[in-house]
C-alpha cells in the first residue's frame, strides 16, 4: 500500500475521479501509484526528466504490479504527453517559473486538459499570471504545512478569470476568499525572506537595485493593506 505525505495526499484529493492523470516530475511515482492502486483513476502517466528517479519509479510501478496502468516516461515536462491522452495534469515541487515554462512549451497538450493541479515551491505568482492570460481560472487554492515548510497548491480549470487587483497574484484570491487559516503565517514567512533580500538591495547604490527594493516595499504595503482589511491583522 502506497503511503503519501500530507502534501501529496492533499494534491491527490484534487484529482477528479475517473480521469487519466499525468504526474510531471514524478520522482518515485508515489502519487500515480496511489491514485491507481486506490482505483481513483483508471490509468496514469509518470514523467521525470532525470533517469535516476525514473528508474526508481519504474521499479516501484513494477513492484506494485501497476505497469499495465501506469506509463513511466523519461522526458521534459509535457513534451512526452500526447494531446488528449490525459485529462488531469499534476506538476508539483518545482518553482513557479519552471512550471510556467512547462505549460507554455506544450500548448497543444494544455489545451486538451480538464484540470491542472500545480504546487510551486516558490513564485506562485508566475502560475496565477499565466492562468490569467491563458484562459484558465483558479477553482481552489490550498496551503499545506509539513516538516516546517509551507506548500501552496493551485487548482485550475479552463475559463476566464478576473482579479480585482494584481496583488492577488501574490496573495492567492481563493486563499483570501476563504480566509485560509495558514495564509497570514505563510505571508509572514515570505515577508521575512523578502526582508533579507531588501536588506542586501539597500546596500547597493545601483539604480536597478533601488527599483527592485521599491517594488518589494510597494508589494508588501499592498499585501499588508489587504490582510488588514480582510483578516484584521497586521503582518
Amino acid at each position: 500500500m502506497v503511503k503519501l505525505s500530507k502534501r501529496l495526499k492533499r494534491i491527490a484529493d484534487y484529482v477528479p475521479m475517473g480521469t487519466v492523470v499525468a504526474d510531471i516530475g514524478t520522482d518515485h511515482a508515489l502519487l500515480p501509484s496511489f491514485l491507481v492502486q486506490e482505483r481513483l483513476v483508471p490509468a496514469a502517466v509518470a514523467v521525470d526528466v532525470s533517469p535516476g528517479p525514473l528508474e526508481i519509479a519504474q521499479k516501484q510501478v513494477r513492484a506494485l504490479l501497476l505497469a499495465d496502468r501506469i506509463s513511466v516516461r523519461l522526458g521534459d515536462g509535457l513534451t512526452v504527453i500526447n494531446p488528449g491522452e490525459v485529462q488531469t495534469v499534476v506538476i508539483a515541487g518545482m518553482g513557479g517559473a519552471t512550471i510556467k515554462k512547462i505549460l507554455t512549451q506544450s500548448p497543444q497538450v494544455v489545451d486538451k486538459l480538464q484540470r491542472l493541479i500545480l504546487q510551486p515551491n516558490v513564485a506562485a505568482e508566475f502560475i496565477r499570471s499565466w492562468a490569467l492570460h491563458n484562459n484558465w481560472k483558479i477553482i481552489d487554492e490550498e496551503i499545506v504545512f509539513e516538516d516546517g515548510r509551507f506548500y501552496e497548491i493551485i487548482v485550475l480549470e479552463p475559463g476566464k478569470m478576473e482579479l480585482e487587483d494584481d496583488i492577488f497574484l501574490f496573495l492567492g484570491p481563493k486563499l483570501v476568499e476563504k480566509f485560509h487559516p495558514l495564509l497570514v503565517d505563510y505571508l509572514k514567512r515570505q515577508k521575512a525572506g523578502d526582508q533579507e533580500i531588501l536588506d542586501e538591495l539597500i546596500k547597493s547604490t545601483g539604480q536597478g537595485a533601488k527599483e527592485k527594493a521599491l517594488a518589494i516595499k510597494e508589494k508588501w504595503e499592498k499585501i499588508g493593506q489587504v490582510i488588514k482589511c480582510r483578516f484584521n491583522v497586521e503582518i
